[in-house]
C-alpha cells in the first residue's frame, strides 16, 4: 500500500503536467501549483503508511487528507498567477498546515496512548 501511495502520486503528478502542455488555458502557474499540491499530498500519505501512528488514526486522517488534497488541487485550478493579495493561496497554505498540525497532534496522541 505504502509503495501504491507513490505510483499513484508519480502518475498523477506525471498526468498533471501532460495536462498541463496540452491546454494552453491551464497555465504554468496553475500546473506547477497542482504539481506541489500533489508531491506534498503524496508525501503525507506516504508519511501515514510508513509511521508508527495507530492504525485508527492512519484511516481516518488519510481519508480526511485525500479530501483535503482535492479541494487543495481544486482551489490550485483557479488560482490567480499573482502572488498578491491572492486569498485562494492563502487558503492552501492553511489547508497545509491544517494537515501538518493534524498529523503532528495523531502522531504524539498516538505516542501517548
Amino acid at each position: 500500500m505504502k509503495n501504491l501511495t507513490l505510483i499513484i502520486g508519480g502518475i498523477s503528478l506525471l498526468l498533471n503536467i501532460v495536462i498541463g502542455l496540452i491546454f494552453s488555458s491551464y497555465k504554468p502557474f496553475n500546473i506547477g501549483l497542482n504539481s506541489a499540491v500533489i508531491i506534498v499530498n503524496t508525501l503525507m500519505l506516504y508519511l501515514f503508511g510508513v509511521s508508527q501512528i495507530k492504525d485508527g488514526f492512519k484511516i481516518s486522517l488519510s481519508f480526511l487528507f485525500l479530501i483535503a488534497a482535492v479541494i487543495e488541487f481544486i482551489l490550485a485550478l483557479f488560482v490567480p498567477d499573482t502572488w498578491e493579495n491572492n486569498v485562494a493561496l492563502i487558503m492552501l497554505i492553511l489547508l497545509f498546515a491544517g494537515q501538518v498540525i493534524l498529523y503532528v497532534i495523531a502522531y504524539f496522541v498516538s505516542k501517548i496512548s
